[in-house]
């Protein structure tokens, strides 16, 4: 996938602390910038039209759905969309459960052992790329 300058960053967590720290933090990032941000599955689909985003910044647990759910239907819409998940459980099980044929350019986070922002900004311009991290 040919990486645009800067990489588009949506952000999908219900947290708003979190989310506020996350798109402050990213947009300082030379490279990276966030064009969506919402804490819904409902304003995700409304806002993240194919093409508009690089990169999918998904928790798992919204309150309106699944993350996982979402991110499946984004990447059908949207082939070329990064999807990377963060959840604040360190199981791989949620993420083990998308079908192997899409699970191309996701990527999974844990909240509690991602590390840092350059870890971060690390797993969402590879994911960009179009690899897959863990």
């Amino acid at each position: 996938m040919p990486l645009s300058s800067p990489v588009r960053v949506a952000v999908i967590e219900d947290q708003q602390l979190f989310r506020d720290l996350l798109v402050s933090s990213l947009n300082e990032v030379p490279g990276v910038d966030v064009v969506v941000e919402t804490g819904t599955v409902k304003e995700a689909r409304s806002l993240i039209k194919p093409g508009a985003v690089d990169v999918a910044l998904l928790d798992i647990e919204l309150p309106d759905g699944n993350g996982l759910g979402l991110g499946l239907s984004l990447k059908r819409a949207d082939p070329e969309l990064g999807i990377v998940t963060l959840s604040v459980l360190d199981l791989l099980e949620p993420y083990l459960g998308i079908p192997v044929a899409e699970r191309g350019t996701w990527s999974y986070l844990s909240k509690s052992s991602s590390g840092s922002l350059e870890t971060l900004v690390d797993v969402i311009t590879r994911t960009a790329a179009g690899e897959s991290v863990i």
